[in-house]
């Protein structure tokens, strides 16, 4: 990811221009974005949506929109990409949900477009909610990918994940702390770099919610 138009504004969203020259637009994500999670999940191949969710459907259930749009900066947690190129598309996002707000385990799903995938958009994504969870005294994180997913075990055992299960459906395990610095010494090291020093330099104690995705 290049280190160019960075900018991270009063909604903590963040601009960047991508290796490939598209421009992007990250922000965490708000209840009001069910529409554009819908959208997403529609826009995934076939593959990637069954890898993703484990499920051939082509539309996302209501139950599975209401799941991800449930989102209230404490027990769920979530940052999105859009392409500001695209009229807002959104591109990817991860999510990291616990059962209750004293857990200290969440759970981290993350996904990317396929034609998005391999210019650092999950390293940054993932930096942003491990950085928000850490915030919220969350210690550790898992991970479920089915045996077939190459991709998000490339993504996983790359930043050091502990696999803990293997069978169809194999188990990460991650420490938060250590998973945030290794995001930052193995991502793209320029715009992460500047992107998580304007993070903690806004930091608030209790992260906002964010506002529904936009195109800046």
């Amino acid at each position: 990811m290049g280190s160019t138009s960075l900018h991270l504004d009063n909604d903590r969203g963040f601009k960047a221009r991508l290796d490939n020259g598209v421009s992007i637009y990250v922000r965490p994500m708000g209840v009001s974005d069910k529409h554009l999670i819908a959208q997403a999940i529609h826009d995934l191949s076939d593959q990637s949506r069954y890898m993703r969710f484990f499920s051939a459907f082509h539309d996302a259930p209501e139950p599975v929109l209401d799941l991800l749009a449930n989102v209230d900066g404490d027990k769920h947690v979530a940052w999105g990409a859009v392409d500001s190129e695209q009229n807002g598309r959104p591109i990817a996002a991860v999510h990291a949900i616990r059962g209750n707000p004293q857990d200290k385990d969440v759970e981290i799903a993350c996904t990317v477009l396929d034609d998005y995938h391999g210019h650092g958009i999950s390293h940054l994504l993932l930096a942003a909610t491990v950085f928000d969870c850490l915030a919220l005294g969350v210690e550790l994180a898992h991970a479920e990918v089915l045996f077939g997913n190459y991709k998000a075990k490339g993504l996983f055992e790359g930043l050091n994940a502990d696999l803990v299960e293997s069978d169809e459906t194999l188990l990460y395990r991650m420490e938060l702390s250590s998973l945030l610095r290794t995001i930052e010494r193995k991502g793209h090291p320029n715009s992460l770099a500047q992107f998580m020093h304007a993070l903690r330099t806004s930091a608030d104690p209790s992260p906002t919610i964010g506002v529904p995705w936009s195109n800046p």
